[in-house]
């Protein structure tokens, strides 16, 4: 079967000018938006979720520098008290 370029067009034109092909271009539409404001909550979610690992592994440094700098000084009490 053949089929020219003006017979694809006037298809194109067609469907494009009546209700069915603005409807479907208006359900694209409403697609298009709804994902694009689901990407924009799960970009948020996930900068919400760096942030807390982020100061989850800010809070265990902090542990381990409270850690170290208290065994630190209990070993150099028991040096202190071994030399007094």
């Amino acid at each position: 079967m053949f089929v020219n370029d003006d017979l694809i067009f006037f298809y194109f034109f067609f469907f494009s000018r009546n209700s069915l092909g603005k409807k479907a271009m208006q359900w694209d539409e409403t697609a298009v938006r709804k994902l694009k404001s689901n990407e924009e909550k799960a970009r948020e979610e996930f900068r919400e979720a760096n942030k807390s690992s982020r100061k989850q592994t800010e809070l265990k440094d902090l542990k381990d520098r409270i850690s170290g700098i208290t065994n630190f000084f209990a070993i150099n009490l028991k040096k202190l008290l071994l030399i007094l």
